[in-house]
C-alpha cells in the first residue's frame, strides 16, 4: 500500500471512530479532509453522506452519497442510504 493509501485507510479509521463515539463535527472534518485530497473517495463520501443524513441534511447527504454510489454502483449500502435520503426528500425518481 502506498503512503497515501495508507493516509486515507487511518484518516477514514479516525473519523469512523469519531462517529461511533458521536462525535459527528470532527468526524465530518475527517472525511472533508479526504475529500480535499481525492474528492471521489468513495468511503468518505459515503460516510459524510450517513452524517449529513443522521442530522437532517437530506439534500447534502442525497448530493454526498449518490457521488459515492457514481464512483461504486455496485455497492448496496451506498445505494440503500442514497434510497433513504431520496425518500427523506420525498423523492423516489433519484
Amino acid at each position: 500500500m502506498n503512503q497515501k493509501k495508507s493516509d486515507i485507510a487511518k484518516m477514514l479509521e479516525s473519523g469512523r471512530s469519531q462517529m461511533q463515539a458521536g462525535r459527528l463535527q470532527q468526524a465530518e472534518s475527517v472525511f472533508h479532509k479526504i475529500l480535499q485530497h481525492d474528492s471521489r473517495q468513495p468511503e468518505a463520501l459515503y460516510l459524510a453522506g450517513i452524517i449529513a443524513l443522521q442530522t437532517g441534511q437530506n439534500q447534502k447527504a442525497a448530493g454526498l452519497l449518490g457521488q459515492a454510489v457514481s464512483v461504486q454502483p455496485d455497492n448496496p449500502h451506498f445505494l440503500y442510504h442514497l434510497g433513504l435520503a431520496a425518500m427523506a426528500l420525498n423523492n423516489i425518481d433519484m
